[in-house]
């Protein structure tokens, strides 16, 4: 894995792939943000000149998702054994959310993890957003105790569990 300074860099070249993907131009994918992410930075990025840090990296990803998504006019969804698939915003409503606000929350950042996939990659997750060893218990106590960190949320319902890492 390259930096800036150490050789070839592939992880920024993800980012644009994705923008490319969502028919999106560098001044486009920058007022996305709030505030909008400097147009040379994009290009940077886009070049490989310059990668951003991992977390970061995975949170716009996460939303270039979301916007690819809309971008192609349809809806993420979360497989739901033997039932409907549950959209990041049915899921977002289920935790005491408006409609109206769960479309903000998305818009914002805010991410749904399904909870066997951040149960099971739980330390890797832990390691790229950069969490000391003596804090991860208090997301360990998230998952055993279904008891939400703040700025958290936890949905369960019959067909599965989501983590909800709110952007506020």
């Amino acid at each position: 894995m390259g930096r800036l300074g150490l050789g070839r860099i592939e992880d920024g070249i993800l980012i644009k792939e994705y923008r490319q993907e969502a028919g999106l131009t560098q001044k486009q994918f920058s007022e996305l943000f709030d505030p909008p992410i400097p147009i040379d930075t994009i290009k940077k990025w886009d070049s490989g000149k310059m990668k951003p840090p991992d977390w970061v990296e995975g949170l716009i990803i996460e939303k270039m998702e979301r916007m690819n998504v809309i971008t192609n006019k349809k809806e993420r969804s979360r497989k739901a054994v033997g039932e409907k698939n549950m959209t990041d915003l049915e899921i977002l409503m289920m935790d005491n959310c408006t409609k109206a606000e769960a479309e903000k929350h998305l818009k914002n950042g805010t991410v749904v993890f399904d909870g066997k996939d951040f149960e099971n990659n739980f330390d890797g997750y832990m390691d790229e957003w950069g969490i000391e060893e003596e804090y991860r218990s208090e997301y360990e106590a998230m998952i055993n105790e279904k008891k939400p960190v703040s700025d958290w949320g936890i949905v369960e319902h019959k067909v599965g569990t989501w983590y909800i890492m709110y952007v506020l």
